[in-house]
């Protein structure tokens, strides 16, 4: 690297930091003269003095309007570095990926709680259809034991039963029903248990109504999953479009800037594409790039 590329490398980590007080330690310079005077006179004669602080004054001087030039051609680097397209495109780019992830978290959230609303549906349906054959084996085949009729039946369900079969091992508190007649309910009831699963794939009363309930309200809410994704995937696409974009536009830095102020082939082509941004001015604004500005104007 040429030491002239280097030294205004170093002035730009420093104008770049908006420091005005460069300016001031240049100028300054000039009051260096009377140090450099001063100091001279205890060494040297009047005339000799004199001449070194005239010599230090005209070397002081151009060197500070040399850096004052330096600064103005850096500035000037800057500016169209940040006044490019290329820059508020990248701009531009960077805003909206913020909050194009924001909206792909708030989607998937949404999406994760009506899957879990769906997985709610299937042990809610599952509850109501136990509940149902229960209802219906109590109310239908609880006479198949010895010594309970209509009457009997009835007072059991009552007061004991609640949608469980278990609860029916309550029974022994009814009035009528002794030891025997208890041992007989207990073991309907774990018969009836045992085989529970047999019998809620086999058809009974309100069976074909719960399912359809349920598989319409699951239906409904797989559309809205399904509108959800579809929404998702089309955030991911523009995200991956922008992300390329983005990665693109930040490989030219103010450093290839000066680089191809200091005529650099390679580094004036990145420019020259960089001056054009993400598409040129003359062409039409690409669909990816019109639904980012219309969806966060």
């Amino acid at each position: 690297m040429k030491s002239t590329e280097y030294d205004i490398i170093q002035l730009y980590n420093e104008v770049i930091k908006f420091r005005p007080e460069i300016y001031s330690e240049i100028l300054a310079t000039k009051s260096f003269s009377k140090i450099i005077y001063e100091e001279m006179c205890i060494y040297y004669s009047m005339a000799e003095s004199l001449i070194i602080a005239l010599i230090s004054i005209l070397f002081l001087l151009l060197y500070t309007n040399f850096i004052h030039y330096r600064i103005k051609f850096l500035i000037k680097v800057i500016n169209d570095y940040r006044n490019s397209r290329g820059t508020f495109h990248l701009k531009f780019l960077k805003n909206r990926l913020k909050f194009l992830y924001k909206d792909l978290k708030k989607l998937k959230k949404e999406s994760e709680l009506l899957y879990k609303k769906i997985s709610k549906l299937e042990i809610e349906k599952e509850n109501k259809l136990r509940v149902t054959l229960a209802y219906y084996l109590v109310n239908e085949r609880l006479e198949e034991i010895p010594g309970i009729g209509p009457v009997l039946k009835e007072r059991i369900v009552r007061y004991c039963f609640d949608g469980r079969l278990d609860s029916l091992l309550n029974a022994y508190r009814i009035r009528g029903i002794g030891y025997q007649k208890y041992n007989s309910i207990r073991s309907w009831v774990y018969y009836y248990k045992n085989n529970f699963k047999y019998f809620l794939r086999q058809d009974f009363p309100g069976k074909s109504e719960i399912i359809d309930h349920y598989l319409y309200r699951r239906k409904k809410i797989k559309k809205q999953i399904d509108k959800i994704d579809k929404e998702i995937e089309s955030i991911e696409r523009l995200i991956n479009i922008v992300k390329k974009e983005i990665r693109k536009l930040s490989d030219t830095t103010l450093l290839t800037f000066i680089k191809a102020y200091f005529g650099n082939n390679k580094a004036s082509q990145k420019v020259n594409l960089y001056m054009l941004g993400v598409f040129p001015e003359w062409e039409e604004m690409p669909k990816w790039y019109q639904s980012l500005k219309i969806l966060y104007s």
